[in-house]
C-alpha cells in the first residue's frame, strides 16, 4: 500500500469491510463509502489514513493513524510451502495495524463496523 500525505483533505464515511478484488487474493482492508454502493465506494486503508472506527452507539472505540505491520501473522502457504503469507481467523489478508492485535483488528472489518476516513 502506498503512504498518504498528511493532509486531511478527504473524508470518507461509511462501513469497515475486509475485501479483495478476486478470489484467492488476500483481504484488503478497507472502507466502503456509503454514497457509494458497489465497487467503486470500495476504499483501501492507506499508510497515514486518520481512522475513527464507531460501535453500535456511535462511540467512538478507535481512532488513530493507518500504519500497516508486514510482519505480524505470517505463515507458510499450504499452496506454495516458500511463500508466506500473513492469516487472521482463516483469511490470507494484506497487513495489520502496528501494534494492535490481528484478531481484535479484524473483528472491526467483520463486524462492518461504522468508520469515518480522513485523508
Amino acid at each position: 500500500m502506498a503512504d498518504q500525505p498528511k493532509s486531511r483533505h478527504l473524508k470518507i464515511e461509511g462501513t469497515l469491510e475486509a475485501w479483495t478484488p478476486d478470489v484467492g487474493e488476500p483481504l484488503l482492508w478497507t472502507i466502503h463509502e456509503a454514497a457509494r454502493p458497489g465497487p467503486e465506494g470500495v476504499h483501501p486503508l492507506l499508510n497515514g489514513d486518520l481512522l475513527i472506527v464507531h460501535d453500535a452507539a456511535g462511540i467512538p472505540v478507535w481512532i488513530g493513524a493507518v500504519e500497516f505491520d508486514f510482519e505480524t501473522g505470517l505463515q507458510h502457504d499450504p499452496l506454495d510451502p516458500s511463500s508466506m503469507r500473513q492469516a487472521v481467523s482463516g483469511y490470507w489478508v494484506h497487513g495489520f495495524q502496528k501494534g494492535e492485535d490481528p484478531e481484535l483488528w479484524a473483528r472491526m472489518f467483520f463486524e462492518r463496523r461504522h468508520a469515518i476516513v480522513k485523508r
